[in-house]
């Protein structure tokens, strides 16, 4: 999985943000790019974290990822709608 220089500017390790996408616990995907998603997961800390993902084309392997902040209450509102 690589991850852009983008995705690193708000301080998080790589460290963090794999933890997040490994225990991610929900995925909100792009409606016109199947994808794109942002994933919700924690650090090991327990911060949730937003980590927007390119999935290859089998739609299951993240190839990139792009994005990372701390979760947007956007998200947090949907995690409890679900």
């Amino acid at each position: 999985m690589r991850v852009t220089d983008a995705a690193l500017k708000r301080g998080y390790t790589l460290e963090q943000i794999e933890h997040a996408v490994i225990h991610h616990i929900d995925e909100f995907h792009d409606q016109d790019d199947h994808s794109l998603a942002i994933l919700v997961g924690p650090t090991q800390s327990g911060d949730l974290l937003e980590v927007g993902v390119v999935f290859a084309p089998d739609g299951i392997t993240i190839e990139t990822v792009v994005h990372v902040m701390p979760a947007r209450p956007t998200f947090l509102r949907r995690l409890k709608k679900r």
